[in-house]
């Protein structure tokens, strides 16, 4: 339903956001370490709705993020 233009992986230093990482092509999936962020650009293909965004990381006592409630949805219309 959506075609990735790019994913950017950012860093504040010195205040300012610093570009660390830019990815283009086809990406299934990204991991965002403590202090980074990324911005995923995605351009709509189709309309519709992507309910599977969940986060399998796992906490201390074996519960993934996503039991927790790390979820989400993309809409696009």
């Amino acid at each position: 339903m959506v075609f990735t233009r790019k994913v950017q992986v950012t860093q504040i230093q010195g205040g300012k956001p610093v570009t660390l990482a830019e990815f283009k092509g086809a990406i299934r999936e990204i991991e965002v370490y403590p202090g980074q962020s990324a911005e995923w650009w995605l351009v709509p293909i189709a309309a519709g709705h992507a309910s599977d965004l969940r986060c399998d990381v796992k906490t201390g006592d074996g519960k993934s993020h996503a039991e927790l409630g790390m979820t989400g949805e993309i809409v696009i219309e």
